[in-house]
């Protein structure tokens, strides 16, 4: 079956239907990932529950599994899956700040995957930024300026001080350099990769 891709906006996310998720064709996974490289978010609305190892081989399909350094070193049946839950008095949530999901590791994921399960009727809402928008919006004495720039990446702050996570495998979390302009792997397009 064909899948139908349809865009959010001019820069960033599409909705997709026609895929069910724990039971896709070759030819629908490599439109998916296309979708993916075009539009940076992908949302597959109305889904059954996927569980975790119908999660773990759809994320395979992606790549290798990433594993958050708050998890490392830990006994897990599912590696690379992190269960959240956030109620009315949780203080921190998850995603509360903008950032780029474990930029400080050395070699960062290239997408994250989220299963919402309980989805609020009001607010609860997530935002997303196309960084390719934000680099073509630049002046092109800008675009010259960061070429060859890096910046530093460091899980200190959001992991250790804002969400008490107890660092397993290491006195300290991940720190990194990376270039501020990235280009794609599969596009080749420039964006900018700051958190």
């Amino acid at each position: 079956m064909a899948i139908e891709i349809d865009p959010l906006t001019p820069v960033i996310g599409a909705e997709i239907h026609g895929a069910v998720l724990h039971d896709l064709a070759e030819s629908q996974y490599q439109d998916i990932w296309q979708a993916f490289t075009d539009h940076s978010v992908i949302f597959f609305r109305d889904q059954a529950k996927l569980s975790p190892e119908q999660q773990t081989a759809f994320a395979q399909r992606f790549g290798e599994i990433h594993i958050h350094p708050a998890a490392r070193g830990k006994e897990t049946q599912h590696p690379g899956l992190m269960n959240m839950k956030v109620g009315k008095d949780t203080e921190v949530a998850a995603g509360s700040r903008w950032h780029s999901d474990v930029s400080c590791d050395a070699e960062p994921p290239q997408a994250s995957i989220l299963q919402l399960h309980t989805i609020p009727t009001l607010g609860g809402d997530t935002l997303f930024s196309s960084l390719y928008a934000a680099y073509d919006a630049l002046s092109s004495a800008m675009k010259i300026y960061l070429d060859g720039l890096t910046a530093k990446h460091s899980g200190e702050e959001p992991f250790h001080n804002l969400f008490k996570f107890k660092n397993s495998v290491a006195d300290d979390w991940p720190e990194n350099d990376h270039p501020i302009v990235r280009k794609h792997v599969d596009s080749g397009r420039p964006a900018l990769f700051v958190d």
